[in-house]
Parts: structure tokens; sequence; C-alpha cells
């Protein structure tokens, strides 16, 4: 027997400097809210975190320099195994499993809590061969392949503030934070921005070679 196994392990720890735009006092309080405004006020404040001091007394918007971390993780084991199970026959396996994941932030970030998307990524690959001797000139190799690819988005938590205002921290519950933008405001939208998603692919594949060499015997 022929036995082969492989880790390779991939580790990154990064930062990035962001710069949001949020609402002012002068600007939250001019909002209207309660019930019949969606409670709109309410999550602006809960929300936005406030601006870098400094700003106009009059600006409605300021910005905010915040630091959010973008980590990015990846697996991947082989493991190979040849096997002779009599004179004329071979059976070989493998496995390829490879897994990587990124920290909310690495595919897409507002620089604020609660708007921020990482991602997940996993494919699994056995394969199994059965190598026949069948005569001096002639072989026969089957094989047989499967295939799988998992991709996930995932999301930060919202801030406690929001969760309290009754907004669920899980984006896929139905009632979770709703993305909601201000149109030329060059105000940061409140929210993910993207819809929760998943995607699972499944592939089987099946072949048969015959070999045979001509003029041998």
């Amino acid at each position: 027997n022929f036995f082969f196994g492989s880790y390779e392990g991939y580790r990154q720890t990064s930062q990035a400097t962001l710069v949001p735009v949020v609402p002012t006092p002068l600007l939250l309080n001019a909002v209207p809210g309660g019930p019949a405004f969606g409670n709109l006020q309410q999550l602006m404040k809960a929300f936005y975190p406030a601006p870098d001091p400094g700003f106009s007394p009059t600006a409605l918007v300021a910005p905010l320099h915040v630091v959010v971390q973008q980590d990015n993780n990846r697996n991947a084991f082989i493991v190979r195994d040849d096997a002779h199970v009599s004179s004329k026959d071979t059976i070989s396996s493998r496995v390829i499993f490879n897994r990587a994941s990124g920290s909310p932030g690495v595919i897409l970030s507002t620089g604020l809590v609660g708007g921020n998307n990482g991602f997940g990524w996993q494919t699994l690959n056995p394969q199994v061969t059965w190598t026949r001797l069948i005569s001096n000139s002639m072989v026969n190799e089957a094989r047989f392949t499967y295939n799988r690819t998992a991709l996930s988005v995932n999301f930060d938590t919202p801030p406690s503030a929001v969760v309290s205002l009754g907004y669920s921290p899980d984006a896929l519950e139905a009632n979770s934070v709703p993305t909601v933008t201000f149109t030329g405001t060059g105000l940061t939208q409140i929210g993910w921005g993207a819809t929760p998603q998943a995607r699972h692919v499944n592939v089987f594949e099946w072949t048969d070679t015959l070999t045979k060499t001509v003029g041998r015997w």
C-alpha cells in the first residue's frame, strides 16, 4: 500500500481604516420618529455612533474614522491511499477537502457595526479509481468522482441598542435590521446591504477507460 496525507493552513489577520459618514445631533433631532414614521429616528440614534469631534455645528453629516478587522482563514487537506488488492487489481482513493472563512467585513464593510459581510467556502472532492489489468496489452480503468461546493455569507451583529428596539440580531430572520439608504446625503447606509444567501453544488462523475496496446501480446 501507498499512503499519503497533507495539510496546508493559511491565516491572515489584517485591519483596515474606513471613514463612514454618520449623522450629527442636528440631523438626528430633525428626523421624525415614532411608529408613524417607522421609528426612523430611534433606529438612526441606535445604529449610528457619534462622528469625529471638530465638525461644524451646522453640519448635518460628518465623518467617523474607524478600524475594522478583516480576517481570512483557509484549511486544505489531502489524503490518498493506493492498494494492490491482487496481482491484476489496484484501487486508489483520495479525498481533497478545503475550507475557507472570512470575518464580517472581508467582502463588504460600511465601517459601522451591523454593516459588515463575510463569507464561507467549502469543497469536498473524493475520488475512487479501480485499475484492472486484463492482459499484457489491455487495461481498464474505472473512476468515480464526487465534488461538493458550498458557499455562504455571514454577517456581524448590530449594536445592542438596535436589538433593544425589537430587531433581530440575526440577518436571516424576517425582523432583522432593514437596509436604509439616504440618497444624495453621503450618509452611510443602515444595515448590511446584502441579501443573505447560500449555494450548494453537487457534481457526480463516472468514467470508464479501456486501453489496448496494439502489437503487444
